[in-house]
């Protein structure tokens, strides 16, 4: 395990690859042996942390000591996030909110070699292996900026002005359960920053689309294949569905920033034999909506498409459950984490660019539920990369985000 001493990008680079090595699938073997990592990491940075308050002679019952914790927040089966606070000196200030997830997912297939998705192996540049991208390389330098910063508070014997949580959480890649959880016991509030370090492909992402899934079942009259009249084919009317939902999506309007609305059908089934009508056929859909498209949008669509197949195909008949109801978040115009972002980048050398985060994270849930004026992505790797075989991070961008995350920090602290 790596032992921080610089606090820069190459130190992040390590720990990016040591945390790939360790699996952390969803489903899979999930984020327990990653959060015992991180918890021990953490640990030996607070342990430094004290020992620099006590070779000053503060005592340790002083507001430094007591104002910086790692906590554990208990989610499900076992799981539980990670809470790593340090109180601000004005508590009424948002505080900086950074929000990694510790799972991935599942390897899959088409891996140059399956050892390669545990590897964490570094060529021409590049670190591999599954989380690199998405967002094992993004937690790291989260983590590497904020033990830096706790660092320079003890250095400096104050707390910054605004409270910073590094919240690592569990289940993004399913339900997104961790984030839920963080809602539930009110751990973030409405005013905070907040901040998560998905790949952006080397842009402030600082809008959400919004995420609606539904399940689809067609129920219809089996027959013999022979004599289809005597069925109603439950494929067949999937099939006008879908063709039907996809271009009532595509009609719907675009926004100058965010984009459009799109529409994936994820998942289908149906049918017994190739020589008997199927009497039923079920599927799975994902929109990604850009307001005013919304999931009550969504579902009159489905309820009026609905009505017309089944006025088309006698015995047919249709039903739906909404299975992820998630409002996207529009860009804000007087965002002071954005501008304060926009600082810390070109402080660094970098260029300042914005765009929409096509995904669905945990700073969307939070901040699509809270209204938080101020809710970003901003990390390290190209999002394009993210769940696909042979995933890869490049060096340079880790460099890059850790660097801007410290000077993020930095200006937090005095400011």
């Amino acid at each position: 395990m790596i032992s921080f001493k610089n606090y820069d990008g190459e130190e992040a680079a390590e720990v990016t690859a040591e945390l790939v090595q360790i699996e952390s699938t969803d489903p899979g073997k999930y984020e327990g042996e990653v959060a015992l990592y991180l918890e021990e990491l953490i640990t030996a940075e607070l342990e430094k942390y004290r020992k620099c308050l006590c070779e000053k002679s503060i005592e340790t019952d002083h507001l430094l000591f007591n104002s910086v914790r790692l906590e554990r927040e208990a989610v499900a089966d076992g799981r539980y996030n990670l809470i790593f606070n340090i109180d601000g000196n004005n508590e009424e200030l948002p505080k900086m909110v950074i929000l990694c997830h510790m799972d991935t997912v599942v390897v899959g297939d088409g891996w140059e070699s399956e050892a390669l998705a545990f590897s964490g192996k570094i060529e021409e540049g590049r670190l591999y292996g599954r989380g690199a991208a998405d967002m094992k390389s993004g937690l790291a330098c989260a983590l590497t900026a904020v033990m830096h910063e706790l660092q320079q508070i003890a250095i400096a014997d104050k707390l910054p002005e605004h409270g910073i949580k590094l919240v690592l959480t569990v289940d993004e890649e399913d339900y997104m359960r961790g984030s839920g959880k963080l809602l539930e016991d009110k751990i973030v509030r409405n005013i905070d920053y907040l901040l998560d370090t998905e790949p952006t492909d080397g842009m402030v992402q600082n809008c959400h689309k919004g995420r609606s899934w539904f399940r689809v079942d067609i129920n219809g009259i089996t027959a013999h294949a022979s004599m289809p009249w005597e069925g109603a084919d439950a494929i067949y009317a999937a099939s006008l569905f879908i063709t039907s939902l996809k271009a009532e999506v595509d009609k719907l309007e675009s926004d100058a920033v965010m984009g459009k609305t799109s529409i994936v059908f994820g998942t289908i089934e149906g049918g017994y034999r190739p020589y008997v009508v199927p009497d039923h056929a079920s599927f799975t859909i994902d929109v990604r909506t850009v307001p005013p498209c919304n999931t009550a949008k969504l579902e009159e669509l489905i309820k009026n498409i609905s009505r017309d197949i089944e006025n088309e195909i006698k015995g047919i008949k249709i039903q739906y459950e909404i299975t992820g109801d998630r409002d996207g978040v529009k860009p804000v115009a007087d965002s002071k984490l954005l501008m304060k972002m926009k600082t810390a980048i070109e402080l660094c050398g970098y260029e300042f660019k914005t765009s929409v985060f096509p995904g669905y994270t945990d700073s969307a849930v939070i901040g699509s539920v809270l209204g938080n004026k101020d809710c970003m992505s901003y990390g390290p790797g190209m999002l394009g990369l993210a769940h696909k075989p042979n995933e890869y991070v490049e060096l340079k961008d880790i460099y890059r985000v850790t660097e801007v995350l410290k000077k993020l920090l930095e200006g937090l602290r005095n400011n």
